[in-house]
């Protein structure tokens, strides 16, 4: 069969929350990992649309979870930034992330799912071995990323906590040679400048 027409199917199924159609196609071996609009793969889709039974059945047929869509996103990247937790579950169990993959700005799934608050993903992350302390291409660790774009609401204080006791450089430094302190300080977020300095953070 042409692969326009694979394509069709399979995006028509995901699109379309048809999880008997998905499973037909997959049990015909058709390709899991093929690729559609903005080369996204359907389990992309699937992440996307936070289709769990979908993106379960792909991951269970051995779809690439380290495929790179045109925005420079993998399944599992998009899955930590969007913080679809039942989906991670799956990749976790079925398909091996590799950990040395970034996004278009240099960040890993821990990374963005700091910044935006996803606790229970963060701790999955930490879990599956994700390097607490890597830096983007702005300078900026998971622990920098809460300070700068995160807040002091209860979420991101848990997240700081979780980094900090997974091993966080507490005094690893941004471009400017700022410490996560300094930052935390000048926007003013007090809940987390007290756990910062109980971990021995200095400004």
């Amino acid at each position: 069969m042409r692969q326009g027409a694979v394509d069709a199917d399979f995006f028509r199924a995901v699109a379309a929350k048809d999880l008997a159609l998905l499973r037909r196609l997959i049990a015909a071996k058709r390709d899991v990992n093929t690729r559609g609009e903005r080369n996204r793969t359907p389990l992309h889709v699937c992440v996307w649309d936070n289709y769990v039974d979908g993106a379960r059945a792909l991951l269970e047929a051995g779809a690439d979870i380290n495929l790179f869509d045109d925005l420079h996103d993998t399944p599992f990247l998009l899955a930590g930034a969007e913080g679809r937790v039942e989906i991670m579950k799956y990749m976790l169990k079925y398909a091996k992330p590799d950990l040395t993959l970034r996004n278009r700005y240099g960040g890993s799934a821990l990374i963005t799912a700091c910044e935006r608050g996803h606790v229970e993903m963060v701790n999955m992350l930490i879990n599956a071995g994700v390097n607490v302390d890597h830096v983007n291409d702005f300078g900026w660790t998971a622990l920098l990323e809460v300070l700068e774009l995160g807040g002091d609401d209860l979420d991101h204080v848990e997240i700081t906590r979780a980094l900090l006791a997974a091993g966080a450089d507490v005094n690893l430094a941004d471009k400017e040679g700022r410490s996560p302190l300094y930052v935390a300080k000048k926007h003013n977020l007090k809940r987390i400048s007290k756990l910062l300095e109980e971990a021995g953070g200095r400004a």
